[in-house]
Order: C-alpha cells, then structure tokens, then sequence
C-alpha cells in the first residue's frame, strides 16, 4: 500500500488503521481510497488531491472518533 501523498492526510490514515480501521487503496479518478468501520461497514472517502489537506484529514480524524464502537 502507497502512502497517501498528503502527510496530514497519510498521519490520520495511519491512526485509523491502528484503531482498527480498513484502509482501502482504489486510485479511482479523484479517489485515493475509502477508510471503513469495520463494525458498521461505514466509509469516509479519502481524495488523491483535496482542496485542503488539513481538512480532509481532520474529516478522516472526526469519522474515526464518531465510529469508535
């Protein structure tokens, strides 16, 4: 698996996956990939190129605290 090429982004991913979140990789046009609860089969989208870096990672940060099961 790549890393995502935002390193705000790629920190967040990273603490997804430790808190037992699936990072999924699909570089499908402007997605980089989804990150999915795997209690509750929910999905964030994760963009290879967002407008801001600092706000889609504090998005990934605040759909991995809310699924926290």
């Amino acid at each position: 698996m790549s890393p995502h090429q935002k390193k705000q982004i790629e920190k967040e991913l990273k603490t997804a996956r430790k808190a037992g979140f699936e990072v999924k990789e699909v570089h499908n046009g402007h997605v980089w990939g989804y990150v999915i609860c795997c209690t509750c089969g929910g999905r964030e989208t994760v963009n290879c190129t967002p407008r801001s870096a600092d706000d889609a990672a504090k998005r990934i940060a605040r759909f991995v605290r809310s699924h926290k099961h």
